[in-house]
């Protein structure tokens, strides 16, 4: 399958850059929310914001 985009709920995306951890998120925007979904912030976003 390929994965065009991935969607959030807003409080799971939040939460997951402010703590980390697994975030569930839909695949191509349909279905089911899956887990986990594996990814990591580049730092330059952590720097950004502080």
């Amino acid at each position: 399958m390929e994965v065009i985009h991935i969607t959030f709920e807003r409080e799971a995306l939040a939460n997951w850059l402010e703590k980390g951890g697994e975030i569930r998120g839909k695949l191509n925007g349909i279905g089911f929310a899956q887990l986990p979904i594996w990814m990591s912030t580049p730092a330059s976003i952590w720097s950004s914001a502080m």
